[in-house]
C-alpha cells in the first residue's frame, strides 16, 4: 500500500489495473487533499464491459405454413409439438398448418382469445369451405405454442392446424399440395357430419344419437344450422322449443335429428344448433 503525507489507497482502489498502479504515486500526491481524488481515480478506470443482449426473434422454431404432420390424438391436443412435417402434403397426414400468428410485442405466455380468434376467422379462406360447410363437417382446428426454449429465445407466435376429427381420432386429410385445393371438389361424406341411432343409455326413453360421417351407416345427415339467441343457457325443453321452429323449414322433412351445446361450449360462445334431416344411408 502506498502511502504519502497522512494519505492512504483503500481497499475498493486495488481493482486498479498494472498501469493505474504504477503511476499510483503520482496520483495519490495530486489527489491526496482533495475529495475528488477517488473520483478522478474511478473515471481513470473507465465503464465497466457490458455483456450484450442477445436478439430475440419472436419467430424462433416457427413453423410453415403450408407445412403438413403425421400426429397422434395425444400429440394434437398438447399445448407444443416438436414433430418434423412430413416430407410433402402428398404423402400421408393428419394435420396441416394454415395459419402462423403472433402474439403482442412483449408477451410472454399465450392468450388463447387471441388464438382462437385468429384460428376460427381464417379457416374458411384456408379450407375454401364456406362456414355452413364446416359446420357440418368434422373438420376443426388445433393449436400449439412454443417450446419453453422457444419462449426464452424471444418466440410469441401460434400456429393454427386443420384437423379431422372423428370419436377422438384423427382422419387422414386429402393428399393434395395446397390447403386451398383440399376440397376444390366439394366436401365427400368422410368429412360431412351424420347421425345414427344408438341403445338408450342415460334412462330418458330415446334413442342416443351417435356421431359418425356420412360414409358409414347412418339415419340422419346433417342438413343446416342456426344460431340460439337466449342469453342464459337454455333447459332441454327450450331447447326443443328452439329446434320445433327452425328444424322443420331447415330439414324438409318430417323427421329430423337436433344437436346442441353443452353448457361449458355455450359460456365459451358457442350458441350453433345444427339439424339433421333423415335419409337411407
Amino acid at each position: 500500500m502506498f502511502a504519502t503525507e497522512g494519505c492512504f489507497m483503500s481497499d475498493r482502489h486495488l481493482r486498479t489495473s498494472a498501469l493505474a498502479l504504477a503511476s499510483g504515486l503520482l496520483l495519490l500526491a495530486s489527489a491526496c487533499g482533495s475529495e475528488g481524488g477517488a473520483t478522478q481515480l474511478d473515471a481513470s478506470m473507465g465503464e465497466p464491459a457490458v455483456s450484450p443482449t442477445p436478439d430475440l426473434d419472436p419467430m424462433a422454431g416457427a413453423p410453415v405454413v403450408g407445412s403438413c404432420y403425421s400426429l397422434s390424438r395425444s400429440q394434437s391436443i398438447s399445448s407444443t409439438n416438436t414433430n418434423k412435417p412430413v416430407g410433402d402434403c402428398y404423402q400421408k397426414h393428419n394435420s396441416l398448418t394454415y395459419h402462423v400468428g403472433l402474439f403482442p410485442a412483449g408477451t410472454t405466455s399465450s392468450d388463447f382469445s387471441r388464438v382462437s380468434r385468429e384460428c376460427q376467422k381464417r379457416l374458411p379462406a384456408a379450407t375454401g369451405l364456406s362456414k355452413g360447410q364446416l359446420i357440418g363437417s368434422v373438420l376443426d382446428w388445433v393449436w400449439f405454442e412454443p417450446t419453453t426454449t422457444q419462449w426464452q429465445a424471444g418466440a410469441r407466435w401460434f400456429r393454427c392446424d386443420l384437423v379431422a376429427e372423428t370419436s377422438d381420432n384423427l382422419r387422414l386429410l386429402p393428399e393434395t399440395s395446397a390447403s386451398t385445393d383440399l376440397f376444390s371438389d366439394g366436401l365427400t361424406d368422410r368429412y360431412v357430419r351424420c347421425i345414427r341411432r344408438g341403445p338408450d343409455t342415460n334412462g330418458d326413453g330415446e334413442d342416443d344419437g351417435i356421431d359418425v360421417t356420412c360414409d358409414k351407416a347412418h339415419g340422419f345427415r346433417w342438413a343446416g344450422w342456426f344460431r340460439a339467441k337466449d342469453d342464459t343457457y337454455p333447459n332441454r325443453a327450450r331447447f326443443e322449443e328452439l329446434a320445433n321452429g327452425q328444424c322443420p323449414r331447415i330439414t324438409s322433412t318430417q323427421s329430423w335429428w337436433v344437436t346442441w351445446p353443452l353448457e361449458s361450449g355455450w359460456n365459451a360462445g358457442d350458441r350453433v344448433m345444427s339439424c339433421y334431416k333423415s335419409t337411407s344411408s
